[in-house]
């Protein structure tokens, strides 16, 4: 549900979730659970929210891709919380601990996307660049469409101009095929606000309230 954007189900989900493990004992699935509803709380634009969940879930210490989902969520809240430079460092640290297991999917986690934002925040267009091609790259040779389309936005925001303009129609274009209506509401907004900078105000109406619509 989450990957689909549907966020209040799988808020709802999520609380089952973590209750049924918290009572049952089992602590194996307890980080991904409370990660994913840090999430989810990220999205719907409740940080502290977020916060309180993480601080829940405890620190952790297991080397599994359980303890990654945690400090993936842990790195995204504190770019929600505007520590920029503290975000970008634990997403890096993020992306280390994934090669170390092996996973290059970019259909997971999506800790680059998540880092490419702190860096342009941070004024590292250079950097936020080149990870946003390997972002594409990879994406693009995994063939989802969810996450070909986050990477197209993302590299459109490093991008900016025209080029960052034509990679956002790709990314509408892919995300319309996608089951995640939460990446194409981004992507729409995005484009929108692409065109009004561009002084193209009549052709930004539609995408934003497209956007719009998806969002409600």
């Amino acid at each position: 549900a989450f990957d689909r954007g549907d966020l209040s189900r799988a808020g709802a989900d999520l609380r089952q979730a973590v209750e049924a493990l918290e009572q049952s004992g089992f602590a194996g699935g307890v980080p991904t659970a409370h990660a994913i509803l840090a999430r989810v709380l990220l999205e719907q634009g409740d940080a502290n929210g977020a916060t309180a969940v993480l601080e829940r879930a405890g620190a952790g210490t297991s080397d599994t891709v359980h303890q990654t989902s945690l400090l993936l969520s842990r790195a995204i809240t504190r770019l929600a919380r505007g520590d920029a430079r503290g975000g970008v460092d634990e997403l890096l640290a993020v992306g280390r601990r994934e090669e170390s297991l092996g996973n290059r999917n970019p259909a997971m986690g999506g800790w680059r996307s998540a880092c490419i934002e702190g860096l342009l925040a941070l004024g590292e267009q250079p950097e936020a660049r080149r990870l946003a091609r390997e972002e594409l790259e990879l994406a693009r040779a995994w063939g989802a469409p969810s996450a070909l389309g986050r990477a197209l936005r993302v590299l459109a925001l490093a991008e900016g101009g025209r080029d960052g303009t034509d990679r956002l129609e790709e990314a509408v274009g892919v995300l319309e095929h996608s089951p995640n209506r939460l990446e194409e509401a981004k992507a729409l907004v995005e484009l929108g606000a692409a065109l009004r900078r561009a002084n193209r105000r009549g052709d930004s109406r539609e995408p934003l309230q497209r956007g719009l619509e998806l969002a409600d």
